[in-house]
């Protein structure tokens, strides 16, 4: 199910943070008779149209009986959730195709509010073999074609088919594949829709069309099935009710499938306060609803760090105190003091003739600039501070708020830091005693490079590369998502999904 779970790492000064995208799946692993009984994520099935009878479970698949012309039946579950991507197989075993002139429709259901409002996506089978996707939506008990395409192939007794529709904010999409003599395609259908805004049900739907001469009942068979909120998602850490987003976010899981809870993404908060209750919230691309929260945490630091917020593997815990001693060089850098703050002027000042009184043209004042100090031990903390500042980005500077730091957010904000001074202190310079002189100003947060990410930021993700994360877009490359003729930053922000 739908989860987030937040682990403080203070080795790094950083919080791991593990999303679980999918809200249902359902591997139909049960014997039920008189309905489906409860999906393998606890949800009850609900049955519309024909009787109890018609609905089972055989311990592989559910099973619908249709036995009437132009009655659905239909079983959904209650995600929670007005955000669907609902991934079903199914196939009808025994039959051929239809013969007269009615089809046989099987449909993904999404956004399902009753029996008379809802979104689906259909495979239909006419007299003959030919297969179409439609995206379909039922307002008020009228059906309506959105769009739909022929697909490639003809049906067979007993094939088995996948159907795919995703329903994000006004944007609905659809896919459907031979599982098996195909994998499966991009996205082969997408359209817009403003009738139905919320619906929380998913589940199937199986039709036989007036016409048909099929001998009835019409069996059909279902099988796992899962469905997940729409990607991109959203990460944002909440502290005192203020929410900012996670760098690496929006981002993408990897594909889910029924089998395991496997839409899944791991990210590396390094920006985040320290000796404050924290929790992380998901959200879905389409909605500002909290899909799913951590419980609260807080990554606990006995002074203060800098940090890297693009690589914790350079982040330098900063202590309070330290004593030299020849004899035991620790590994430890210590603060030394913060220098006085300059709010530097940008203001024009510009003196008029014969006027007591200057005129002035103002301008924001800019955020101070000052010094930090800090006193390293060993050669192994001079290395490790050269890492640090090697790159000349903006860092994470996290003190306790007592020392007058960064008391709006939480004792972490951003510095730019110029050009920096090492001091030897007396004549030996083998003496590994260091003191740095750090001048910087206050910046704004480094852009973040992989927003729109794929699997999360791809910082310390559990032994991930990044072809790895790239790989889990959806089965999606860089190539497919420049075709589809949207801009980067439209894709960072899901427009196209």
């Amino acid at each position: 199910m739908v989860a987030v779970t937040a682990t403080p790492d203070p080795t790094t000064g950083t919080m791991l943070i593990q999303v679980e995208q999918t809200i249902m799946r359902d591997l139909f692993t049960r014997v039920v008779a008189g309905g489906w009984g409860n999906a393998t994520t606890g949800q009850a099935w609900a049955n519309t149209g024909g009787v109890a009878g018609d609905y089972s479970v055989t311990g592989t698949e559910g099973q619908v009986s249709n036995g009437s012309l132009n009655v659905a039946r239909i079983t959904t579950v209650d995600t929670l959730s007005n955000d669907h991507d609902l991934d079903i197989r199914w196939h009808t075993p025994g039959a051929t195709t239809p013969t007269g002139t009615g089809s046989w429709s099987g449909s993904a259901v999404a956004r399902y509010t009753d029996a008379s409002n809802f979104y689906f996506a259909s495979v239909d089978i006419a007299p003959g073999g030919v297969t179409t996707l439609y995206i379909r939506k039922r307002v008020l008990g009228v059906n309506t074609d959105l769009t739909s395409v022929v697909m490639s192939g003809t049906h067979a007794a007993n094939q088995t088919y996948g159907i795919r529709i995703a329903v994000c904010g006004t944007q609905i999409k659809a896919k459907a594949w031979n599982t098996g003599t195909g994998t499966e395609p991009d996205w082969m259908l997408t359209t817009k829709d403003f009738d139905l805004p919320t619906g929380t049900r998913v589940g199937q739907r199986s039709f036989i069309n007036l016409g048909s001469t099929n001998p009835l009942p019409l069996l059909w068979q279902w099988d796992n099935a899962v469905c997940i909120i729409g990607q991109p998602v959203h990460l944002y850490r909440v502290v005192d009710g203020e929410y900012s987003e996670v760098r690496g976010s929006p981002f993408n899981t990897n594909s889910q499938t029924a089998a395991a809870d496997t839409a899944t993404a791991t990210l590396w908060d390094n920006e985040g306060p320290f000796n404050v209750s924290t929790t992380y919230v998901l959200r879905s691309n389409c909605s500002t609803q909290d899909q799913a929260t951590s419980t609260p945490v807080t990554l606990d630091a006995d002074f203060g760090w800098l940090r890297d917020p693009t690589d914790p593997s350079t982040n330098i815990e900063i202590v309070e105190s330290g004593m030299y001693d020849p004899c035991e060089v620790d590994d430890l850098v210590v603060f030394s003091g913060l220098g006085s703050p300059v709010y530097t002027s940008s203001s024009g000042i510009f003196d008029i003739i014969d006027s007591p009184r200057p005129s002035t043209v103002s301008q924001v004042r800019k955020s101070h600039a000052s010094g930090l100090t800090l006193t390293s031990f060993s050669l192994d903390d001079l290395l490790d501070l050269e890492d640090l500042f090697a790159p000349g980005t903006i860092l994470a500077l996290s003190l306790p708020t007592a020392y007058g730091w960064a008391q709006r957010t939480s004792g972490t904000d951003y510095i730019t830091i110029g050009d920096i001074e090492q001091l030897y202190v007396g004549v030996d310079q083998r003496v590994t005693f260091r003191v740095w002189s750090v001048p910087f100003r206050l910046s704004y947060a480094p852009p973040d490079p992989t927003e729109g990410g794929t699997g999360g930021n791809g910082i310390g993700g559990g032994g991930a590369t990044y072809d790895d994360l790239a790989a889990s877009a959806l089965g999606l490359t860089y190539n497919t998502l420049t075709a589809s003729l949207e801009t980067y930053d439209q894709v960072a922000a899901g427009v196209g999904y």
